[in-house]
């Protein structure tokens, strides 16, 4: 099959989705800290923008785990642990 001109692998496409999310999660967090340092107001509602991150986070660890190797792996950690 011909590669098409102009076309991008689909791992630079996976690459920049998962810087996005990365940096989104890192300015949640620094806003947080930010607002917390000068500010006295320990709440979490100002995490509210970081769900997405973490929710996709879990959801690969998830999949991951769930996966014939991952869960191998899991099975081999949790007999080994006292």
């Amino acid at each position: 099959m011909a590669d098409r001109e102009g076309a991008r692998p689909a791992v630079d496409d996976a690459v920049a989705s998962c810087a996005l999310l990365g940096l989104s999660g890192l300015f949640t967090l620094a806003g947080y800290l930010w607002y917390n340092l000068t500010f006295v107001q320990h709440q979490g509602r100002y995490l509210f923008t970081a769900l997405a991150p973490i929710g996709l986070l879990v959801a690969v660890g998830l999949r991951e785990l769930l996966s014939r190797r991952g869960a191998a792996i899991a099975a081999v950690v949790l007999a080994s642990a006292p």
